[in-house]
């Protein structure tokens, strides 16, 4: 029942004078405005003063609290009023009305049109009668706007009342709190709560890009992820308070992408570039491919090149605001070509294949699969087995069907996979592992069989327990199948991976094959790509000549080539002194026939062990798979300044490599280990990278003559550089190895590094970087060119630390350059975790002449679009943006000298620690080390890179001094020791 209040006149007098200073109920007793109808109105309340007004609300009707009340028809109705004299405490009940739903219940109270308060969600399934009573503490002073809003179905409310604001008698306590938030979504709840009536409010501290403060509220919608602190005072007339710390916790928002990645299904030959470049945040989508035999990827656009399934994944990277995005969708690849000489969709079947309980209906089977064994109906598919056994469908008598055919067919697993499938044809059985589960969409396995006589049965029966199959085909026989190439025309159509192909003439595009066969003499031009699922022959030796640019790709790591083929290699211009590193694509091929012209004593293979080149080439030995031979230009070739470079030409004759080539690794000393590609195509080194996690591929150097040598010295450095960074040099934009090209690997641990066909691709470039990593690059030049460059980058997954993935050094610590520097190592490439602009690092370079010289900025990607790279020059003290200047010439003396330059991101001037170290010079050159401080040195020790001393010199008291070393090219560092108590240290490099 109401709760009936009873006063003497004086307490009455009392209580409607209190009324005025904004205490007051509100029970719905006295209104009439309120029906049995939805409806928007208003009513005078029973407080005096107090005008209600509602929207879409109703009487209590069978839902009552206590007599009457106001009901909500959904979610946004709201009962509001103003309360002129303040309002301190506000209470009211509410209960569940109507049936529907469980547990989704839920009012909110809103002061000024700011949310202060959201109830618990409440109500049972089906009818629920019970009152839940809420409290909240407002407190303000002045007039207020009090909002009841509805935030889920229909719900009574009733019994509101409110006291007055309290009467403050000191000055105010705010309480401190944590707000959370997500990047982009309007913050929820900010106000701050504070005793004895406030009547101003400060804030001070860092807020969130977007959010601003307004008389106790913190509203609006954060611009910028991550933590942030701010302190709030409140004043009243008693004075002000301490502050309070009040933290923001701004989530990350999740990438979102307004396109559905569902299953695509293309004919063999198409492409689809439908797929969206950038999530809807404009951050870039990488795809990838994986198994890129099937499906190819430049940018967004897929490239259906072979016949089967599989997976790609989409991901883009996150920021400093978004979460990183990445989904998978699956790809289907049909022969456009097929004939097919039977075919089962299973149409019509009842249930489902996409839960546990849809098909439990069992299959009788039909004309094309009389014979069946544990199957069952799954929703226009079928599924063989049960949870305790294995099951089967054998088909009719295939007169029909004979010679070299192929079945494909739909398949998945249960929940999890349960075995395998075995398919049988006549008289053989061929077991097919499939990956994809109930909850993924079927992928289309395919099966060739040769021979097959007519009148044979083919058969699929489940290993061990379930699987769904769908969409059973056989494919023609292949003797229907082949198609030949005249000069004009091919006889049977355009040749695919199920075709087998015979050549009596040069193609003219690129095409794809089962089987090739050359009955002519031929030779393929630059530009063609040949892609085979299996062998290639050549049973008669006619003339199959490859021109520099042209290639072919094998499929079946098992395909055995029959017969020779040749193919011609041309360099870049080279001199006589420069070298080539090069491997051989076909087997048994001479090494020295490469280069006959090429001094003997100039053949060299590369040894780990030594991480150094030994000439152990003899006239008998030929290239072995996956073997990198570093040669010299002939030596009828011109010496630099004494004639035009020349374009190196030479040519492999011999069967083709193919399939997987396993080359053991070892790390006894560096881990640099020489490798060449094998096939007649280019590879992947990303591929290479991520297939042999075992030995632990940290990075790969290519080897370019791009800088000649000079009076028996190279230019600068040959080496290109690769790991999961990126390429130290930013003109290389292709992440392939071109055909006959060796280079070194370093490894982390000793093992078998292998190489297969999945591996290969059909072009070496330029493949363009399909994405943006937040990255830079510079590069040391002077006036005769650039002598290295060096990349740094700020990607996923790398650390400021060492990282096996990330970084990489330089092949040969003796070589002119610019290098970064971690824990006093140089590096050509150096990943540095996620991008802070705090971060800071130094620069080190090495040059062996005096002179003029330039760093310059080559190029910058992704956060450097809009983020400043300054250098510090410690010796001028000054720091430059070298955004803006791209290159700063300097003055230096020769030597490798690591206390000059470093790098930052906010236009810092020096520390006092920084110019601490133009204090101490020390530098290399000719085995004599000169050091040279701006305090009078006390002692110096030299300590070679193992902790052994060298020498230790006392009693010096002078600021500069000389020491001549007779030991093998190594680092030392120098340790130096000042009167006044200091000590610092440099490392050098002693050639």
């Amino acid at each position: 029942m109401k709760k009936l209040y009873f006063f003497k006149s004086s307490l009455l007098t009392l209580l409607l004078s209190g009324f005025a200073f904004g205490q007051g109920t509100e029970t719905f007793e006295s209104q009439t405005a309120l029906s049995s109808s939805y409806a928007t109105g208003s009513f005078t309340g029973e407080t005096g003063g107090i005008v209600w007004n509602y929207t879409n609300a109703r009487n209590e009707s069978t839902y009552p609290i206590t007599n009457k009340g106001i009901l909500f028809q959904a979610s946004g109705n709201t009962l509001e009023t103003t309360i002129s004299n303040g309002i301190g405490k506000l209470s009211f009940d509410v209960r569940k009305a109507f049936t529907g739903g469980s547990n989704n219940r839920k009012i909110e109270v809103l002061v000024d049109n700011v949310v202060v308060y959201t109830s618990p969600t409440f109500g049972k399934a089906q009818t629920d009668a019970t009152i839940h009573s809420f409290e909240v503490e407002i407190n303000k002073s002045e007039a207020a706007v009090i909002t009841f809003r509805n935030a889920g179905p229909q719900l009574t409310l009733d019994n509101i009342s409110w006291t007055a604001a309290g009467i403050a008698t000191e000055k105010p306590v705010v309480s401190p709190r944590t707000i959370t938030g997500t990047y982009g979504v309007l913050l929820p709840d900010g106000a701050v709560t504070a005793t004895n009536n406030p009547t101003f409010w400060t804030q001070t501290g860092i807020l969130p890009l977007g959010i601003t403060f307004d008389n106790g509220v913190f509203s609006g919608t954060p611009e910028q992820a991550g933590t942030f602190t701010a302190q709030v005072a409140a004043t009243n007339q008693y004075g002000t308070s301490d502050p309070a710390t009040i933290t923001f916790e701004i989530a990350k928002a999740n990438q979102t992408v307004d396109y559905n990645f569902e299953a695509l299904v293309q004919n063999q030959g198409t492409t689809f570039s439908g797929l969206p470049s950038q999530t809807d945040q404009g951050l870039n989508i990488v795809y990838t491919s994986a198994d890129n035999s099937i499906v190819s990827i430049n940018g967004n656009s897929l490239s259906f090149d072979g016949i089967g399934s599989t997976t790609i994944n989409a991901t883009a990277v996150s920021n400093n605001n978004y979460n990183e995005f990445s989904t998978t969708f699956d790809v289907s690849v049909t022969d456009p070509n097929a004939t097919y000489c039977f075919e089962e969709t299973f149409d019509g079947l009842n249930g489902n294949n996409t839960s546990t309980a849809g098909s439990n209906k069992a299959w009788n089977g039909n004309s094309n699969f009389p014979t069946v064994v544990t199957v069952y109906q799954a929703g226009n598919a079928i599924r063989l087995g049960s949870s305790n056994n294995k099951g089967g469908i054998t088909s009719k008598v295939l007169d029909q069907i004979a010679g070299n055919v192929i079945v494909s067919f739909d398949v998945k697993g249960w929940t999890a996979i349960e075995g395998s499938v075995n398919v049988t044809l006549g008289s053989e059985t061929k077991n097919v592992v499939y990956t994809a589960k109930m909850a993924d969409n079927f992928e289309t396995q395919t099966v060739s069989f040769e021979n097959v006589a007519a009148g044979s049965t083919l058969k699929l029966e489940t290993s061990a327990k379930r699987a769904f199959i769908d969409n059973v085909k056989i494919q023609c026989s292949t003797a229907e199948n082949s198609t030949t190439w005249d000069g004009t025309a091919w006889s049977n159509g355009t040749p695919n991976l199920t075709k087998e192909v015979i050549l009596h003439a040069t193609p003219t595009e690129s095409f794809s094959a089962k089987k090739l066969t050359i009955e002519r003499d031929m030779i393929i031009p630059a530009g063609i790509t040949i892609t085979v699922e299996n062998e290639v022959v050549n049973q008669n030796d006619v003339t199959f000549r490859f021109r520099h640019g042209a290639y072919l790709i094998q499929k079946n790591n098992s395909a055995v080539n029959v017969g020779p083929a040749m193919f011609d290699r041309s360099s870049t211009p080279i001199y006589r002194l420069e070298n080539l590193m090069w491997s051989s694509p076909v087997i048994n091929q001479n090494i020295f026939e490469i280069s006959p012209n090429t001094l003997t004593n100039r053949f060299a293979r590369f040894l780990e062990s030594t991480n150094d080149w030994t000439e152990n080439v003899t006239a008998t030995d030929n290239f072995k798979a996956g073997e990198l031979i570093s040669f010299r230009a002939p030596n009828n070739y011109n010496n630099y300044g004494e004639g035009d470079a020349q374009v190196f030409e030479s040519s492999f004759r011999g069967q083709l490599f193919n399939g997987e080539v396993t080359i053991p690794v070892t790390k006894t000393s560096k881990g640099n280990n020489a490798v060449g590609n094998p096939y007649a195509s280019p590879l992947s080194l990303d591929a290479l990278i991520a297939a042999n996690i075992s030995v632990g591929v940290n990075s790969v150097y290519v080897w370019t003559h791009s800088k000649p040598i000079v009076n028996g010295a190279y230019q600068g450095s040959n080496w290109a550089i690769y790991n999961g960074t990126g390429w130290n040099d930013n003109s290389v934009t292709s992440q392939n190895i071109d055909i006959a090209q060796g280079f070194i690997v370093k490894v982390a641990n000793a093992g078998n590094l292998v190489l297969n066909n999945a591996m290969r691709t059909s072009a070496n470039g330029p493949v363009y970087y399909k994405e943006q990593k937040d990255r830079y690059w510079l590069s040391l030049s002077n006036n005769q060119g650039k002598i290295n460059s060096s990349l740094i980058g700020y990607v996923n997954g790398s650390t400021n630390k060492f990282d096996q993935n990330f970084d990489a050094q330089p092949f040969d610590n003796n070589n002119e350059g610019l290098y970064s520097v971690l824990n006093n190592d140089l590096f050509v490439i150096q990943g540095r975790g996620d991008f802070n602009n705090e971060d800071s690092f130094d620069l080190t370079f090495n040059v062996k002449k005096a002179g003029t010289y330039q760093i310059n900025l080559e190029k910058f990607e992704g956060v450097f679009e809009n983020q400043n790279i300054y250098l510090v020059d410690k010796k001028l003290d000054k720091v430059f943006n070298l955004n803006e200047l791209k290159s700063y010439s300097f003055d230096t003396k020769a030597g490798e000298i690591n206390d000059r330059f470093s790098i930052n991101y906010q236009n810092k001037t020096l520390s006092t620690n920084d110019l601490s170290k133009k204090g101490l010079v020390v530098y290399a050159q000719n085995k004599q080390i000169t050091i040279s401080s701006k305090e009078s040195i006390k002692s110096i020790k030299l300590v070679d890179i193992s902790g052994r001393q060298l020498q230790n010199i006392q009693n010096i008291n002078i600021k500069n001094y000389v020491i001549n070393l007779n030991v093998n090219p190594q680092v030392v560092v120098v340790v130096v020791e000042n009167t006044n108590g200091t000590t610092e240290s440099r490392k050098v490099i002693l050639k």
